[in-house]
């Protein structure tokens, strides 16, 4: 059976993988761990405002990146008001 969802980066599909996909555009997804190896902080970018807030904390942590979506989140909802 073939996934519609494949991770851009390492091709697994998420039927090979038990790690989450990020849906970072049309038909592209990417487990998180893949994605800030290849791009770094700058995925955040590609990302709205809900899929940034629906980051798994503890991939974020162990790239010591929480406090950085956290920061971002803030600036957003300060833009807001």
């Amino acid at each position: 059976m073939t996934s519609l969802q494949t991770c851009r980066i390492c091709k697994q599909s998420n039927y090979e993988s038990s790690e989450p996909q990020i849906k970072y555009g049309v038909r592209h997804y990417a487990h998180l761990t893949c994605a800030l190896t290849k791009w770094g902080e700058a995925f955040f970018d590609r990302l709205s405002v809900f899929q940034l807030q629906q980051l798994p904390f503890v991939t974020l942590q162990r790239f010591s990146l929480l406090d950085n979506v956290r920061a971002r989140l803030k600036k957003i909802e300060e833009k807001k008001a």
